[in-house]
């Protein structure tokens, strides 16, 4: 197998790409969101935290949700790509270096996939949760508010007998780790629900294109090359003289529809959607947790 050094960089040079990209995404995670106003008797930001022994905790912890969303998929894919790829169609005289360098080609490829899902969700969702600054369920037991000196706080509202509607700034929170605070005001979007979607959407995606779970053949075009039963086309007959096997020879771009691209078999579909069902799992256990 010839190593060729001017190949190796190009393909390390997006690895590189990306590191730095995490990097940055991790810098960005670190800096001071915005902090909306927030009323003090809002029910939805009033859970305590999750050191607090009343919290029964997430149903899907962070780290269990990254083993799910990344170790797995990233497994999988490997032995997907040792198994099945370079496929069975493959003639039995191909030396075996040209179907591992297909191989390694591959894993390259689908392990890339991977981590590129994964640092561009992370970049935009560490983004957008400085820029909405929107407060996480138990941001009151993370602010530890004045009460007392509440009103000097005071940036929006009224109230009336029915209701308090008075909105307050976040320095309102006597809580003496900014970090903590920070991170009462990164609720949205979900690192739970972007990492899942990120990992396991992606692995959807990539066992449907291996295992070729595709969207059924549409054809373009004239309409007969692609009829169901090309020879009972009333546009196209073939002489009485010659099989349709000859014509098809002649012209191979008349076929059947039904060879084009078949609906995959259902246990087929139920392991591509597997995954899938599992990020959605995940996302939903954001909500009922609290």
């Amino acid at each position: 197998m010839h190593f060729s050094v001017k190949l190796f960089i190009s393909y390390a040079l997006d690895w590189v790409v990306l590191i730095i990209a995490l990097v940055v995404s991790v810098v960005v995670g670190n800096l001071t969101p915005n902090k909306r106003a927030f009323s003090l008797v809002n029910p939805y930001i009033s859970h305590v935290t999750h050191r607090c022994r009343l919290q029964i905790g997430d149903t899907v912890s962070i780290a269990s949700a990254a083993i799910l969303s990344l170790i797995v998929p990233a497994v999988i894919i490997a032995g997907v790509v040792l198994v099945f790829v370079p496929g069975g169609t493959v003639p039995t005289n191909t030396p075996k270096t040209l179907i591992w360098r297909r191989k390694i080609w591959e894993l390259h490829v689908g392990l890339l996939g991977l981590a590129l899902s994964f640092v561009s969700v992370f970049f935009f969702v560490q983004c957008m949760k400085n820029l909405l600054g929107k407060p996480r369920p138990n941001m009151l037991s993370r602010c530890e508010p004045d009460l007392v000196n509440a009103m000097n706080y005071l940036v929006a509202g009224y109230t009336n007998s029915l209701a308090d509607g008075r909105l307050y700034s976040a320095a309102i929170c006597q809580q003496k780790d900014s970090t903590k605070v920070d991170e009462g005001f990164r609720a949205f979007p979900s690192g739970h629900s972007s990492i899942s979607a990120a990992g396991l959407v992606y692995l959807t995606l990539f066992l449907a294109g291996k295992l070729s779970v595709n969207i059924p053949f549409v054809p373009s075009g004239m309409s007969w090359r692609h009829d169901a039963f090309p020879s009972r086309s009333g546009e196209y007959e073939p002489s009485r003289f010659s099989s349709s096997t000859a014509d098809n020879r002649r012209d191979p771009q008349i076929q059947s529809q039904r060879r084009q691209a078949a609906s995959a078999p259902l246990y087929l579909l139920v392991l591509v959607i597997v995954p899938f069902a599992l990020a959605v799992y995940i996302n939903c256990s954001r909500w009922f947790d609290y």
